[in-house]
């Protein structure tokens, strides 16, 4: 019984590695980009011609992440109200501070990756080779 135990634990690292990836994916565009210091110069422009195209992608990227930012300012909310209601020093008052602190920092994240979106769009939108 002891000898399954490594490798079933391997087996949920693995799990919890693809599952990470998945995500990293499913939130992020920037895996779908080139970079454009690489190579010379018919190679950087054609890595650039790629980011373009890839430009249309974007916006959907940051919808994904306008809900992202508006789940954590809901929960900022949520949380702001059962601290509000709870006893200073209490462990739920510990519990609730912990997690309206986290939901600010992500909502303040989620804006920052937003602005990032925002930025690269209109940047491939209006800036040629």
């Amino acid at each position: 019984m002891q000898a399954d135990h490594p490798s079933r634990l391997i087996q949920v690292l693995q799990l919890l590695g693809l599952l990470c990836l998945l995500f990293w994916r499913w939130a992020t565009p920037f895996w779908r980009f080139r970079d454009v210091n690489l190579g010379t110069f018919e190679q950087r422009s054609a890595n650039y011609r790629h980011n373009r195209a890839q430009r249309a992608i974007l916006p959907s990227y940051t919808l994904k992440w306008l809900g992202i930012a508006a789940c954590m300012l809901i929960l900022l909310q949520i949380y702001s109200g059962m601290l509000a209601q709870t006893m200073e020093g209490t462990p739920a008052y510990f519990c609730a501070a912990l997690f309206c602190i986290s939901s600010g920092i992500a909502f303040s994240f989620a804006c920052v990756v937003i602005a990032i979106l925002l930025a690269c769009y209109f940047f491939f939108t209006h800036i040629k080779d």
